[in-house]
């Protein structure tokens, strides 16, 4: 019996209780241990926390635009962000975006989309607005044409 007059057993992998009076009631306890392992914690989850709410800035518009890929001359070469340029790496360079940022980029000819890392500042050409890796560029399915009409849509670091 334990403290309380209240003694908990297993038998045939069913709990009971039984009390101090020798009355034993069989319940199958997995409710009441559920409730008490599971519920009531997520009970918490209800209430609002008293950290304070944080301003999040609206999404950055999407530049639209001519993007191209990286010669292939350029590999190892050191980027704006410090790092050597590997063209089976999802990166790009960008003349705005800040360095270390991703960017999800979209071809517009095809939809297809791969997220970048911006590393490197560029492009040299004046009517583009984004250079992407090989890689990029391989899977935008751009890489034979060169150039491609993509959209540019920063995301949260």
């Amino acid at each position: 019996m334990g403290a309380d007059g209240v003694l908990i057993g297993m038998k045939d992998r069913r709990y009971w209780l039984e009390f101090a009076g020798g009355r034993r009631v069989a319940r199958a306890l997995h409710a009441l241990l559920a409730l008490v392992f599971f519920a009531a914690p997520l009970s918490a989850c209800d209430r609002e926390t008293n950290r304070p709410k944080v301003a999040t800035a609206p999404p950055k518009p999407v530049q639209t635009g001519e993007a191209s890929y990286y010669a292939r001359g350029l590999r190892g070469r050191l980027t704006a962000s410090g790092e050597p340029h590997d063209p089976s790496a999802l990166t790009a360079a960008s003349p705005s975006l800040p360095l270390g940022s991703a960017a999800k980029v979209t071809n517009r000819e095809n939809g297809r989309s791969v997220v970048v890392k911006i590393d490197d500042r560029g492009p040299r050409a004046k009517d583009r607005i984004l250079d992407v890796s090989r890689k990029a560029a391989d899977r935008l399915a751009f890489k034979g044409k060169g150039v491609a009409e993509v959209a540019v849509q920063p995301l949260k670091p």
